[in-house]
């Protein structure tokens, strides 16, 4: 593996002389990226895509610039207005749909991101949205809602009740943008929508098959967003006969199991509005001294040295409260790779720091819900199975047929075996009370002999992860061993990372004796963030299993 320093991957540095090595002949490239770039297909193929882009702009007047492009450079724009200033949540919210659009993918560190990256809760809420795979139109109308939300009028409520009346039995027949954009923003017609659905579920207790031409499975999140946040649709649209909506609101209306899916989506959408800033306050500033050093005779060719600086609250003991400083090390950007952004794939929140055991465990642990599940080896059946339910302290686990649910917070846990009735019981002390303590163990069993923050594992490629233009990262971590006879094998861990949600998505495990290299012991553990009714269910599943 090639690694640039302690942390950062020859990919990683690389990224900052890209368009060096393509429009400067790479004379100020540091001999061992030029190399790297030589050797580095993916490196390459950014290349290749640079000098396409830098050759699409040059054939067209500035005014006229590929779309994307624009989006990306408008995009920065507006991070980047919170440059020297603090950022609290609230002045994050409104980006972290953005984020999620490709074209728009931040995939340098800006004000807005190094938030993110530093703000449990404001990650938690980036990976929930994500988790809603919503289309780009319904992402850029949630970025607008967000930045609207307070500016509603109490007055404009009674005139505005029939539409809500019809939005909660999912139909827009008679409404009118304005008041949709009402009844978005207004907490007193929210609270009645979210209520009179309630209702609706209430009275149709019991689930159908099949509802319309529909079934559950066949309606997404995407399907019903417009019906719960119809903000910043546009009167033609409104107006518009769609057979598909049609269909999605006869199958909704009828269906309390995806009624709970809009009452789901309500709550969690309406979640990110109401939190409250978090403890976490962070600070980017420019250096102006070191960017004045690191001028080159080509204007685009600057770099400008940014300092992060992290804010943590913390009560006084007169019981207000103060901010404490964390400090980061300095981030330098490229005005080139800003200009052409949206266009190299670049991890959009990079750290400053390595990666370690402990930084995977705490993503996946401000996850609500989330599967694990180990394997032998790709596409066989997994031989143990977690599932972590966080927000109600609950662990379910799975192995063979057996399997155990854990409810921490309650202090007891119940067997289930097939043929066999439910064995309740206390939680033993060994056994825990915290959801967390069981994330510890789980992960330490899948990087045994690793030190959770001390061996760090390094960037060394970037895999293809399933969706079409898509990346993961690849970390990984070689350790050489002696096994109780003195023979030696080699282990090595490699961890597919979402950089997008910030998550590890699967874990390669191997193990290598060098006097049987045709034999190697493998394990593959998978990593699935599930949705809370989706969790309900495989638990309500583990339970009445037979």
């Amino acid at each position: 593996m090639t690694i640039w320093g302690k942390s950062e991957s020859l990919c990683q540095k690389a990224q900052e002389y890209y368009y060096e090595l393509l429009c400067h002949n790479g004379a100020a490239v540091p001999e061992a990226i030029t190399r790297h770039v030589e050797g580095c297909s993916f490196c390459r193929e950014q290349i290749r895509q640079l000098q396409e882009a830098l050759a699409e702009a040059a054939n067209r007047p500035d005014s006229s610039q590929g779309p994307r492009n624009n989006e990306a450079i408008e995009a920065l724009s507006r991070h980047f207005e919170f440059l020297d200033e603090p950022v609290h949540c609230s002045q994050v919210k409104p980006f972290l749909p953005e984020l999620l659009i490709s074209s728009r993918q931040i995939r340098i560190p800006t004000p807005i991101t190094v938030h993110v990256e530093n703000c449990p809760q404001c990650s938690r809420d980036l990976a929930s949205i994500c988790e809603m795979v919503l289309r780009v139109d319904q992402l850029n109308r949630l970025s607008l809602f967000y930045r609207q939300v307070g500016g509603h009028d109490l007055s404009h409520c009674p005139a505005a009740r029939p539409v809500a009346a019809g939005l909660a039995a999912f139909s827009l027949d008679g409404a009118d943008s304005q008041t949709l954009n009402h009844v978005s923003l207004c907490p007193e017609c929210q609270t009645w929508l979210y209520r009179q659905r309630a209702q609706t579920m209430t009275d149709r207790c019991v689930p159908k098959a099949r509802t319309g031409v529909l079934a559950c499975s066949e309606v997404s999140t995407a399907d019903v967003f417009d019906f719960v946040v119809p903000f910043g649709l546009d009167a033609a649209t409104v107006a518009r006969t769609s057979g598909r909506r049609d269909a999605v609101a006869t199958h909704v209306r009828a269906c309390p199991q995806c009624l709970e899916k809009v009452q789901s989506l309500h709550r969690t959408l309406y979640a990110v509005v109401e939190r409250a800033d978090s403890a976490v306050c962070t600070v980017c500033r420019t250096e102006k001294d070191a960017a004045e050093a690191c001028e080159q005779t080509q204007a685009d060719a600057y770099r400008y040295p940014i300092h992060v600086e992290v804010l943590r609250q913390e009560p006084a003991r007169a019981g207000s409260a103060r901010w404490k400083a964390v400090p980061r090390s300095r981030i330098a950007l490229a005005a080139a790779v800003v200009l052409v952004a949206g266009l190299l794939a670049i991890n959009p929140l990079s750290t400053a720091t390595g990666m370690n055991v402990e930084k995977l465990r705490k993503a996946v642990g401000q996850m609500p819900n989330v599967r694990i599940t180990n394997s032998r080896e790709d596409n066989s059946a997994p031989f143990f199975e977690m599932w972590f339910a966080t927000d109600r302290q609950i662990v379910a686990t799975k192995v063979g047929e057996e399997r155990i649910v854990y409810e921490c917070g309650k202090r007891r846990k119940t067997v289930y075996t097939p043929g066999s009735p439910p064995r309740p019981g206390s939680l033993r002390q060994e056994e825990s009370d915290s959801c967390t303590e069981f994330m510890t163990w789980a992960f330490m069993e899948i990087f045994t002999g690793v030190s959770s923050e001390k061996d760090s594992l390094s960037e060394v490629e970037h895999v293809a992860s399933g969706r079409p233009g898509e990346y993961w990262s690849a970390y990984e971590l070689t350790q050489k061993n002696r096994d109780s006879e003195g023979a030696p094998f080699v282990r090595r861990w490699k961890v597919h990372f979402d950089p997008i949600r910030r998550l590890p998505m699967r874990v390669e495990y191997s193990r290598q004796f060098s006097s049987e290299p045709s034999t190697t012991e493998v394990r593959v553990t998978e990593f699935t963030y599930l949705t809370q009714s989706a969790m309900d269910g495989e638990i309500t599943a583990l339970t009445s299993a037979e």
